[in-house]
């Protein structure tokens, strides 16, 4: 009932897109190559480049500001000091230490202390259990090999459906059960495992304190400043281009290049931003997470891309010509929107749950007395209306009215 009505939405844009797609004469790739093309069946409108596409990503997640990068640096240096402690101390079953350091690792020092006394906590537990089982069952294998299955559905199953201290206790049962019909022990690979794991777990959590402590509410604050900041500078970008001072000259004003590069960042900042709102929300000791708020900051970094894409079609065949007050209207309505984003940035504090002031939500569309001056004399001396200039402002106001609605 929930998911019915955005599935319907997204059927209805489907549709939208394939009509224009058709009446611009774009070749249209169906899932199953349908002779008919139907909207149902359409995947992209044109060919996909996996290949590009992938390596788009591994270059806009190369940073120290992607929570990607930092996840895997985080992953690689436990996993390391792992199998060093592992080998240096010959541990029985050493690959447990490293399986618990990978188990409890989080993204923050404290989501890591909590899961870590989680894992220590279950697998105690899970000792007791195993312990408990072999002692009434003895080195009876058919027993086991009974007890098995149900270890291993026991420890597949509970971590998600009832909690991680549940499901690493049932591992242990599990490991506990298996290792004893390959080479019977009896509990005493129990109290291997509780050491192993909490090294394991000694290990995350000094890479977690070491390693970014504040993990993704952190990195998320940064990541949502730098989307916002790119976003704007490629609108202001772009409307330079369009609209910006005639003395300047051609060579002097902003070329295509430059627009083209202000996309790329601004899109592989919200790339960023993007994926640590996901680790955010899954975070483990993350606290509140304010979804309206993220949301909003989302939808105005769309806006902006809108905006910045529109302005710069409209100025693919060279910066606009006459018309002098009009575009003096359109550069202050782009400091206004970069004003705007500023504040919005600044308000930002450690945390974007954390805001600093609260938000007036006004809105004040763009000047338009040199823009109807601009329509009203190009129509008496039978001129083309200055639509780019009109379209530049119905942007802009899209990006003002998106500014506005953010939530106090």
């Amino acid at each position: 009932d929930d998911e019915f009505p955005v599935r319907a939405m997204s059927l209805r844009v489907l549709a939208a897109a394939v009509d224009t797609a058709t009446h611009a004469g774009a070749t249209l790739v169906g899932v199953d190559a349908a002779d008919d093309h139907a909207p149902a069946d359409l995947r992209f409108l044109t060919a996909p480049l996996a290949g590009a596409s992938m390596l788009r990503t591994l270059v806009d997640h190369w940073s120290p500001s992607s929570v990607r990068f930092r996840a895997a640096l985080r992953a690689a240096i436990g996993l390391a000091l792992a199998v060093l402690i592992a080998k240096a101390f010959d541990l029985d079953h050493a690959f447990w230490v490293v399986l618990g350091t990978l188990s409890v690792l989080r993204s923050n020092a404290l989501g890591t202390g909590v899961t870590g006394v989680q894992a220590v906590l279950g697998t105690a537990i899970g000792f007791a259990v195993a312990t408990l089982v072999i002692l009434v069952v003895g080195g009876d294998h058919n027993a086991l090999w009974v007890v098995l299955p149900i270890a291993v559905f026991a420890s597949a199953y509970t971590p998600g459906a009832i909690h991680f201290v549940v499901g690493q206790a049932s591992f242990t049962v599990f490991v506990v059960v298996l290792f004893n019909l390959l080479e019977p022990e009896g509990w005493k690979t129990g109290l291997v495992r509780v050491e192993d794991i909490a090294i394991g777990v000694g290990i995350s959590l000094v890479v977690g304190v070491l390693l970014w402590p504040r993990g993704a509410r952190a990195a998320a604050s940064g990541c949502f400043k730098v989307m916002l900041t790119d976003g704007t500078r490629l609108v202001t970008t772009a409307l330079d281009r369009l609209v910006g001072d005639e003395r300047l000259g051609s060579d002097e004003g902003r070329s295509g290049d430059e627009v083209a590069n202000a996309r790329i960042r601004a899109v592989a900042s919200r790339d960023r931003a993007i994926a640590a709102l996901e680790d955010l929300t899954v975070e483990r000791g993350g606290g509140r997470v304010d979804r309206e708020w993220w949301i909003a900051l989302l939808t105005v970094s769309g806006s902006l891309l809108l905006a910045g894409d529109g302005i710069e079609r409209l100025a693919a065949d060279g910066r606009f010509a006459g018309c002098a007050d009009a575009r003096a209207e359109l550069e202050q309505a782009g400091h206004d929107v970069d004003v705007a984003i500023r504040r919005v940035v600044d308000r930002l504090g450690s945390s974007p749950d954390q805001r600093d002031a609260p938000h007036a939500a006004t809105f004040t569309p763009p000047a338009t007395d040199g823009l109807c001056a601009c329509v009203r004399e190009r129509a008496a001396n039978d001129v083309e209306p200055p639509i780019a200039l009109l379209w530049t402002r119905e942007f802009l106001t899209v990006v003002q009215e998106r500014l506005a609605t953010l939530p106090a």
